[in-house]
Formats: C-alpha cells, structure tokens, sequence
C-alpha cells in the first residue's frame, strides 16, 4: 500500500513517490476462501496486526478504493493471512496456474 499510496512519514513528497496504478496480484485475502486454502496454510494475524488493518480502514486514501477496503476488512475479520507460498501445498506448479488464473481474469486489486 505505500508504493500505491506514500507513505504517511512522506506525506509531504507522496506524490511524487506514489505509484497509483500500481496494482495487487498477491494472494488477497478473498482468495484464501475461494482457492479452498487450508486453515493449515494460513497464519493467524498478531494484535499489531490485526490493529493495523483496523487503522488502514480508517484512512481516507482507502474510501476511494473499494475493492482495497473490502479486502483488508475480510482480512481483520478472517484474523488469517497467508503467503502466495502457501498456494505451493496444494500441488506442483499450482502457483504458476494461479496467477495466470489472476492475471486472465483481473483478479486483482
């Protein structure tokens, strides 16, 4: 989030270190449902955070961003995160296939 937005310590020159097209193709959290992501895969959030995504959805820069604001909310509300390496325990080559699957069908944010 903070090559898609600045940083907030930068706040003063973020527009001028800011990426806004960049775009997300990571293991999103709606992700973890979808791709069936075994619980023995993912990692449970520690308080920091889990505070941290409540702060992210607090900034206004998010308000614009839906589709960036409903997946930090299922992340704070799952109280998992996972790796893209985790997607290896399902089978040879799975991540290959699934971010080919995301960038085919723009499955990302």
């Amino acid at each position: 989030m903070t090559y898609k937005f600045g940083s907030r310590a930068m706040i003063f020159d973020s527009h001028t270190l800011a990426v806004p097209s960049l775009r997300l193709i990571g293991l999103l959290p709606s992700d973890l449902k979808k791709f069936m992501i075994p619980e023995s895969a993912r990692i449970p959030m520690s308080q920091s955070e889990k505070d941290k995504a409540t702060s992210l959805l607090e900034r206004e820069c998010i308000a614009d961003f839906p589709e960036w604001r409903n997946e930090i909310a299922l992340l704070r509300e799952g109280n998992w995160k996972a790796e893209i390496q985790s997607l290896s325990c399902e089978q040879h080559g799975f991540i290959a296939k699934y971010l080919r699957w995301k960038l085919v069908h723009g499955s990302y944010i």
